[in-house]
């Protein structure tokens, strides 16, 4: 079988990232699972925020919420639902997707089956794929995105970007950056 490496190993866990919602007061967190010899996939698990605030590590049991035999990265929760339905993006190459979801159990294989896409653009510093960096952040405007990317000029060099997103519909883009913030 073939070895699928990322991030500089052969295994493991790598890219967490951590939603808290307010009315549930739990947290989540989202990471890519890689087993060394399939391809990575994402990873959701959760613990109570009394539990986290007294370090108390009861982290929920994780699951594997996309779909086998895809590459599927770079998965972030919004703090809050989007008409009753949690928004999870996450990223397929090139793409960052979007999709909503009834709720976090994925019970009877249910994967992410994204409806929406935020696309890599064609001859721009965010050209050859892009992810969506920590939790967007609600402003009067719209949703904060800080996101990195890579273009297709040089691949091994992430840059940073920023977005804004529509409130109710945040696979709607509103503003993007045409040039990196920050890069190497």
């Amino acid at each position: 079988q073939d070895a699928w490496g990322s991030g500089g190993g052969w295994g493991g866990c790598e890219d967490p990232k951590v939603t808290y919602m307010e009315d549930e007061n739990t947290v989540y967190m989202t990471y890519v699972a890689n087993n060394g010899w399939g391809p990575q996939r994402v990873a959701l698990t959760s613990i109570s925020k009394k539990d986290f605030l007294a370090k108390k590590w009861n982290w929920k049991k994780s699951k594997l919420i996309s779909r086998p035999n895809q590459i599927n990265k770079s998965a972030v929760i919004l703090p809050k639902k989007i008409n009753g339905k949690y928004a999870i993006f996450h990223r397929v190459f090139p793409d960052i997707l979007v999709d909503y979801v009834d709720d976090l159990e994925f019970k009877n294989d249910k994967f992410l089956e994204p409806k929406f896409k935020i696309p890599a653009r064609i001859n721009k510093w965010d050209s050859r794929k892009a992810s969506i960096g920590a939790t967007p952040i609600e402003t009067p405007e719209g949703r904060l995105t800080i996101y990195h990317a890579v273009d297709n000029k040089d691949d091994g060099k992430y840059k940073i970007g920023a977005m804004i997103l529509k409130k109710d519909e945040p696979h709607v883009v509103l503003a993007r950056t045409d040039h990196p913030i920050l890069s190497p």
